[in-house]
């Protein structure tokens, strides 16, 4: 997941003299200079590199004397979030990149033991929804007990472990920091660090959890996966089942769970089991107060569902690529793709009864997916196609009102993976975002004289960006802090 960087340009009232680039990077939560920052200097349109630089103690770079033009500069450090930038030679640029954050802690089993090789990951909250959703920040606890995640962009995260048979007299489960009633989140701004977020496995009722798989030819297996109901997303185990179709689960703790089912297999890649070609798919709910015995998981075959983009041919005339993720923990390879254009509704295959999210990638430059497509392929009946708009890019428009002084726009995409953008407003106080991809924003004003632009995403403003067109928005300017 790559970290969000914050740019800002202060353009000098003339050229400078030489025409080179010069200007300082800082640290957005401290305002410390960061040095050994790489910089690259690149002309647009051309390959080659004009130059590598490199920031010295306090941060300070200055590029070679260059030809009159636009350049481009990207800033790359460990654990910062990159930034580009695009400016004339002879100008300079301040740019402050936001430190990832960091959780770390520990993990111990009933006896106060480690519990090495469990699984600790985040789950982020979206803006617009209580549910959490995985990130691709996993570590595994190491030998002393112990783990450490970083490199967290700025949001809210919710943090969980999740154990199987290791965690002695605990059975395997997901548990959430502190409790699974009410999970913790974390607020990251830049350079957090939570220390001391630890886990503690604690005994409790054990049950196992057996039944059989109705198949749909003799000596095949297939995939279990047995996941949180609250959040199906998560897997608290996961087994093959025999060749006759049986399974036990054993130190299953209390709970509502679903059962997914998955198969035939035919072998197991990163992210789980691999299916032949014609799969079947089942689920069932259960609530496991004791000792569930004789569970029957019957099978369907796997299901098809036509998707059409739709938009403007002619703004976005590439084919692109569709693709339907699996939003629930079965525990399989279970991305599906096709490659569609605009108006053409394509079959998308060996999908399982559950929610997916659809995204669409490859469609071209300056073209996107206006928001986020969630379908639940189990409820789906008919042949109508799943719609999914695609536009060019957006922008935003806008006026500050009701303040006095300098300040800069803070906007962050609801995508983490999506660089943070600064817009400096003009002397009538307008400003405006350029290119961006349609979808759900996060905006804020700042004090341009304040030491940290980012902080708590949670009371920023949200904004609908659509695509094909401005945005208007008229923002409030913060009170002047009393000195």
């Amino acid at each position: 997941m790559r970290l969000a960087a914050i740019a800002a340009l202060l353009f000098a009232c003339a050229p400078l003299a030489a025409q080179s680039i010069a200007g300082r990077v800082l640290e957005d939560h401290t305002g410390n200079p960061l040095a050994l920052v790489e910089i690259r200097l690149l002309k647009p349109g051309q390959r080659a590199v004009v130059a590598e630089l490199e920031t010295d103690a306090e941060g300070r770079f200055r590029s070679p004397e260059v030809a009159a033009g636009e350049y481009t500069l990207e800033f790359a450090k460990a654990n910062y979030g990159n930034a580009t930038l695009h400016l004339p030679a002879g100008q300079s640029a301040t740019v402050r990149l936001v430190r990832g954050g960091v959780i770390a802690g520990t993990v111990t089993d009933p006896k106060g033991q480690p519990i090495p090789g469990a699984k600790v990951f985040t789950m982020v909250k979206s803006a617009n929804s209580a549910v959490l959703r995985p990130t691709a920040n996993v570590t595994a606890v190491d030998e002393r007990g112990q783990y450490r995640i970083f490199g967290l962009p700025p949001g809210q995260y919710g943090v969980a472990v999740s154990y199987d048979a290791a965690a002695k007299g605990a059975g395997a489960g997901v548990l959430f920091f502190p409790n699974n009633q009410r999970p913790r989140l974390f607020t990251v701004s830049g350079g957090e660090e939570f220390a001391g977020t630890d886990f503690a496995i604690q005994p409790q009722a054990l049950f196992k959890v057996s039944g059989k798989v109705e198949l749909p030819r003799k000596g095949v297996q297939m995939e279990l996966s047995l996941a949180s109901a609250d959040q199906p997303a998560l897997s608290y185990a996961s087994m093959e089942s025999a060749k006759d179709g049986t399974f036990t689960f054993e130190g299953i703790a209390p709970g509502s769970y679903e059962l997914f089912a998955s198969g035939p297999t035919n072998g197991y890649a990163y992210l789980g089991a691999t299916l032949e070609p014609k799969a079947f798919f089942g689920r069932t709910r259960l609530e496991v107060i004791q000792n569930v015995e004789s569970l029957s998981v019957t099978l369907q075959p796997a299901k098809a569902v036509a998707v059409e983009l739709r938009g403007r041919a002619a703004a976005c005339p590439v084919p692109a690529t569709v693709t339907f993720s699996p939003l629930e923990a079965w525990h399989i390879m279970g991305d599906r793709s096709v490659q569609a254009r605009i108006g053409e509704p394509q079959l998308v295959e060996q999908l399982a009864p559950g929610r997916y999210q659809i995204n669409v990638t490859k469609l071209g430059s300056g073209c996107y997916q206006s928001g986020t497509t969630v379908v639940d392929v189990g409820a789906m009946n008919g042949p109508a196609p799943v719609a999914v708009t695609v536009a060019q890019a957006g922008a935003i428009r806008g006026k500050l009102v009701g303040g006095t002084g300098q300040y800069v726009v803070v906007l962050m995409a609801e995508d983490a993976d999506l660089p943070v953008q600064i817009a400096m407003p003009d002397a009538e106080s307008k400003f405006g975002f350029a290119a961006l991809q349609p979808g759900r924003y996060r905006v804020a004003v700042r004090p341009a004289a304040e030491a940290r632009w980012v902080t708590d995403t949670a009371q920023m403003i949200e904004l609908d960006v659509a695509g094909g067109g401005p945005t208007d928005v008229e923002l409030p300017c913060p009170a002047a802090k009393q000195q």
